[in-house]
């Protein structure tokens, strides 16, 4: 605290204790620049070492703003807005620039203006049209904003003024406001950009100087039990401290009229065109301000930046890596940098970067019309950030960065050990929440000791996403996300996200591949495909090391969409393969139309079986459409309380034709799909899934036929197909216990022939046989690696072992049994921590020519006569 001297000898009224006394120097005064004239239009001013400069006038576009040690403040006492006008500001050597402090926020009106265009020259590291900080403090603090955003108290309609909010707000007159869409997923242009006309007393009620266009939702229900809320969101825009490019002359009148082809969210779908999508749009060169904080060496905390209510617009330099609106660059390990309570809007190059840094707070800012990703974690190195009460209104694709920004995500996610709450994304054209975690930082942060997709989730909790064209939460990267205890290699565990809410997306949440990833109490509702799928997980059953949905709300249909699914449209998908639990989960409203609580093989186009599904805790309302099956051998669905079929134990599977009639009977509730009805196996009934590896099969001629399975019930048809995940094949659901018949189509003549196949899911007490028929007498066979003789009779199912068999010779046949594990039992088994104990065969049946198959002993040839 201190008492301040003006050097052109005013005296200021600000007196604080306990004093101390420094010198100012005033912008406007003569002195300050040595008697010379206030610099000019085009000038490179210099802010040396042991200088306090007060910014107390506007200036004309300087050439550069040199802060070299000095430091630049503007006065907290102008009466006037001040604007800082440059082409370039560097803050070097320890220096700073200030608007206000965290104690003392500015009051006042001030703006950094900053000038030029992408022909300027850029300077090394940090470019053009820059405020960038190498060595120093940036110091931004506006007055205070209670309430950055809040929601919709109230219903907006088409032609209302008047908005009354959840929130009182002390939102000014003049100010802009966004209001976010609320419609389906293609709905990006009814974001609205308004300017305030009043706000009433309480604060709860804000007027608008236009009627609306677009109708916005406010709605609370009561769903299964839980009340929830679907309301449109509100941010404030405007902030007494701001930081603006100015739009190049050559631009400011080009309009840009509105495609009139429709607009799709989709990779490969084709564009109608390429500007207008959302509407009307005002011309630019895409050459914006930018905020770079780029110390020389990370982890020294060299550089400092403190960042409260400030707006931050047209802003990001499209078609340039790095030039982005605020851009924390490589700063390492940081405590005393943080961006609280701003607005970032009208970005032509993302929104907020947080680039090989970490310990950063970022919380309480509105992100609005962002070309590419808006909040943006970068080479996979940035840990122990918060993420929190942020708002991301219309991140919309980029084609003027990378690949991924033609899909952007308002959160970008690429280590999760951040911490991400209460945040929320809303008529986006794709993913409100990406978590893309790869095995190894990327970029200049290639080779630091890190792993992404190992590192556990530091949390994601009472987040929401709607109205998004793809995805609310996407969990997504080529390599997986599996989780260990520490950040590299150490044990698997679970990874969490919590409390999330999607509403009107394609789809409300999914993981591609991965591990034990868990989503817990989360509601979905009104998604247009899917509410909750996984595509690929790895793990046990339970919530203890498993994939899973857990305590979960997922409606079909609400108020939000009256009327039927006019498209198949499931609650929850279950992976293509290995293992998941679905537990304490309530569907409500999957009636009618081609809404279904449950389907299976998530992402599946080709006939393949599924996962096995492990329920319970599940509850029913106005839900009689319960599961979808596409196609016979298909995912398994293990009611283990009775909450899906009525029973406990009892088993959900397409109906095959080899099922037992009297152990299984077709069910309405999960015959959506009538060509595919579903059947419940009333307890005990233990179904395993078996896979032929099409890779070893002989005759090769085989690989492209079909495979006829029959035993006393009846025969299905397994397909065969060369799209799977792994490696071509047939995959096939059977139950244990029977006596099966393998037939390849029109291979009746065939005398040899091998494979080798795994059967997966098998407990200790599990079995089932295998017959092969073939032409004429056989005289080698081999089921596993072990030689073993061939039994007189059939194998007996308490003392034989695995891949016992026996060869019947009047009919041709052998018949193997494959068998779980018995104590102590060695052999071709696994167990496989996804889909429990699994056995392998290795089958061979051959006629041979020479005794055991071993060819004799062929005489030397004839030594070459001379």
């Amino acid at each position: 605290m201190g008492l301040m001297h003006r050097s052109d000898g005013v005296l200021s009224d600000r007196i604080l204790f306990p004093l101390s006394l420094f010198y100012l120097d005033l912008w406007s005064s003569r002195f300050t620049w040595g008697g010379e004239e206030v610099p000019s239009e085009g000038q490179l001013v210099v802010v040396e070492k042991g200088h306090t400069v007060y910014l107390d006038q506007s200036t004309e576009v300087l050439k550069m703003l040199l802060i070299k040690g000095g430091h630049l403040l503007v006065d907290p006492e102008a009466t006037s807005e001040v604007v800082l006008r440059a082409e370039y500001i560097l803050v070097v050597d320890g220096g700073a620039l200030s608007i206000g402090s965290e104690e003392d926020p500015f009051e006042g009106q001030a703006t950094i203006e900053l000038h030029g265009n992408a022909r300027s020259i850029q300077l090394p590291v940090f470019g053009a049209k820059v405020l960038a900080v190498r060595n120093g403090t940036l110091d931004l603090h506006g007055a205070p904003v209670s309430v950055p955003w809040t929601r919709l108290a109230l219903p907006a309609a088409p032609g209302d003024r008047s908005l009354r909010l959840e929130t009182p707000v002390a939102w000014r007159p003049g100010d802009s406001i966004v209001l976010a869409s609320t419609e389906r997923r293609f709905s990006t242009n009814e974001n609205e950009q308004l300017t305030i006309e009043s706000v009433s007393r309480d604060g709860r009620t804000v007027t608008v100087t236009e009627p609306l266009r677009h109708h916005h939702v406010a709605l609370r229900q009561t769903l299964g039990g839980r009340v929830v809320d679907t309301r449109a969101e509100v941010g404030l825009l405007s902030r007494n401290v701001r930081i603006r490019g100015v739009v190049s002359a050559d631009f400011a009148d080009d309009v840009i009229e509105p495609c009139g082809g429709k607009w799709s969210p989709g990779q490969f779908k084709t564009a109608p065109c390429f500007n207008g999508n959302f509407g009307a749009e005002l011309g630019s060169d895409m050459f914006g301000a930018t905020v770079m904080l780029a110390p020389e060496r990370p982890d020294e905390e060299t550089v400092a930046a403190r960042l409260q209510h400030v707006e931050i617009t047209q802003a990001g330099q499209a078609y340039q890596i790095g030039r982005y609106p605020l851009h924390f660059h490589m700063l390492g390990r940081v405590r005393r940098s943080y961006v609280r309570g701003c607005s970032v809007h009208h970005s032509y190059n993302r929104a907020i970067t947080v680039h090989a840094t970490s310990g950063l707070t970022v919380g309480s800012n509105v992100l609005f019309n962002t070309f590419g990703h808006a909040l943006f974690t970068e080479d996979g190195n940035e840990e122990d950030n918060v993420f929190e009460y942020n708002l991301a209104v219309f991140t919309r694709l980029s084609s003027a960065l990378l690949n991924a920004d033609l899909t952007p995500a308002s959160f970008w996610i690429v280590n999760p050990n951040n911490l991400v709450r209460h945040n929320a994304a809303a008529g986006g054209t794709h993913f409100g929440f990406w978590y893309r975690l790869e095995s190894a930082p990327s970029g200049p942060s290639a080779g630091s000791p890190h792993c992404p997709n190992e590192a556990p989730v530091a949390g994601f909790y009472n987040n929401s996403a709607h109205s998004m064209g793809r995805y609310g939460l996407w969990v997504f990267s080529n390599e997986g996300y599996f989780p260990k205890t520490d950040k590299c290699g150490h044990e698997d565990t679970v990874a969490r996200w919590e409390n999330f809410t999607a509403w009107r997306c394609e789809r409300g949440a999914e993981v591609g591949t991965g591990g034990a990833l868990q989503f817990h109490n989360f509601v979905v509702l009104d998604n247009e495909k899917a509410g909750l799928e996984m595509i690929q997980v790895k793990g046990g059953f339970g919530v203890d090391d498993g994939p899973g949905i857990f305590n979960s709300l997922v409606v079909g249909r609400s108020a939000l969409s009256p009327g039927d699914c006019r498209r198949p449209s499931s609650g929850v998908v279950a992976p293509e393969e290995h293992v998941l639990t679905v537990a304490g989960t309530t569907f409500v409203n999957f009636a009618g139309g081609q809404c279904v609580a449950l389907s299976g093989c998530s992402q599946c186009t080709n006939i393949r079986a599924g996962s096995s599904v492990r329920v319970e805790g599940l509850t029913f309302v106005n839900s009689p459409n319960k599961i979808r099956f596409k196609w016979e051998h298909e995912t398994i669905w293990e009611d283990v309380d009775g909450s899906l079929s009525g029973s406990p134990g009892n088993v959900v599977v397409a109906d095959m034709g080899i099922l037992p009639p009297r152990r299984c009977r077709k069910e309405p509730a999960f015959s959506v799909n009538p060509t595919v009805p579903g059947a419940v196996c009333r307890s005990p009934m233990k179904f395993l899934q078996i896979q032929i590896d099409g890779r070893t099969i002989q005759p090769p001629s085989l690989r492209a036929r079909d495979l006829t399975v029959s035993n006393r019930h009846g025969q299905t048809r397994i397909p065969f197909t060369d799209t799977r995940l792994s490696q071509p094949s047939w995959i096939a659901t059977l139950y244990a216990g029977d006596t099966y018949l393998w037939e390849f189509d029109s291979a009746s003549q065939i005398t040899n022939l091998s494979y080798r196949c795994k059967s997966s899911l098998l407990s200790q007490d599990d079995y089932f046989f295998v017959e092969h028929r073939f032409p004429q007498d056989m005289n080698f066979f081999r089921t596993t690696n072990e030689e073993r003789e061939m039994d007189e009779d059939l194998p007996d199912v308490a003392s034989s072992r695995h891949g016992d068999y026996h060869w019947d010779s009047d009919s041709h046949t052998v018949t193997y049994i494959v068998k779980g594990p018995l104590p102590g039992d060695v052999g071709s088994e696994f167990y496989d921590h996804d889909r429990g104990v699994s056995r392998i065969i290795d089958f061979k049946a051959q006629r041979c020519r020479y005794e055991n198959c071993v060819p004799p002993h062929r005489p030397p040839h004839p030594p070459t006569a001379p």
